[in-house]
């Protein structure tokens, strides 16, 4: 695999939970047919936002792809992959995967210095006020 396609889908909510989950299913089959995939794990960062029409929002999520630098390119370089606009819809991003890989191989921080345990609280699954819900989903 060259490329991983992340699709952002800078999507308006709807009225009802259900209509978001009819939005969204049609959003990713939409996408999928677009040639989006699974995201890898650690593959860049991808941030969605709200397009413009929300209150407080204007679009322009956005996806990183966390080379800084390329031995063939003296100095850094942008990590940005892609901005989306403000409207609504779905932006492709193509995270460069075998260059990430490479990257990470051959790099100082790829992958020698994470500690996956030092994250459990942030996978806590322990709930506490102000949190905890009557119609919580488990």
């Amino acid at each position: 695999m060259n490329s991983l396609k992340v699709a952002l889908l800078q999507l308006l909510p709807e009225n009802t939970i259900e209509e978001n989950m009819k939005k969204g299913l049609e959003y990713c089959k939409k996408a999928k047919d677009m040639g989006a995939r699974a995201y890898e794990n650690m593959v860049g960062i991808a941030t969605v936002n709200y397009p413009a029409g929300q209150p407080d929002c204007n679009g322009h999520s956005t996806a990183f792809d966390g080379i800084a630098y390329r031995p063939s390119e003296p100095g850094s370089r942008d990590t940005l992959i892609i901005e989306a606009g403000e409207r609504e819809g779905i932006y492709i991003a193509d995270f460069p995967v075998n260059e990430i890989r490479e990257y990470r191989r051959r790099e100082v921080h790829g992958n020698a210095y994470r500690r996956p345990r030092k994250y459990k609280l942030l996978v806590s699954e322990h709930v506490e006020e102000p949190f905890i819900r009557k119609d919580a989903r488990r």
